[in-house]
């Protein structure tokens, strides 16, 4: 449910949510250099052609077999999900089928429709609408420093999405 979102971990790890729009606004964490024991993020790896291989999902299945340390629950992101092959898919399937108590997996991607249908069945959608060019460019405040010119711009062509103004950035 939606009313859980602002209760995701404990208060060392915050994910506070704007209800109106279901926008996360900003994930903070206790530790300084900005990790937490109970969160992990899983990305694509590999040069070539980044995938999340099955290794990393059963990283992930070895991450949810222990309980929480510091929070309430464990927390899993797994980013680009939609790079899951189809071997990765059906591994990380046995952790949706039956998930740990406590646990959280949030799979984050703009290509839906790339992910295994059992996988797609098997989640709860929800959509994210584009950022405002004032929250790009915060964002992007955030991570490049505010001493970066053309912050502006580039928040302006990236047309809500943070993730496109970073790219363009590189």
């Amino acid at each position: 449910m939606v009313e859980d979102l602002d209760e995701v971990v404990d208060d060392r790890v915050r994910i506070p949510v704007d209800r109106s729009s279901l926008v996360i606004r900003d994930v903070t964490v206790g530790h300084e250099d900005g990790t937490h024991p109970d969160l992990l993020c899983v990305v694509p790896s590999g040069e070539r052609r980044p995938l999340i291989r099955v290794a990393q999902i059963r990283e992930l299945r070895r991450f949810f077999s222990v309980k929480p340390h510091e929070a309430s629950r464990r927390v899993a992101l797994v980013l680009d999900a939609h790079t899951m092959n189809p071997e990765s898919g059906n591994a990380l399937l046995k952790v949706l089928e039956e998930p740990p108590p406590g646990a959280l997996i949030v799979l984050v991607t703009n290509q839906p429709r790339a992910l295994l249908p059992t996988v797609r069945s098997r989640c709860q959608r929800f959509l994210f609408g584009p950022l405002t060019e004032e929250q790009v460019a915060s964002v992007l405040e955030r991570r490049l420093g505010s001493e970066h010119s053309g912050l502006r711009k580039l928040a302006r062509l990236a047309q809500g999405s943070p993730g496109m103004a970073l790219e363009l950035y590189q």
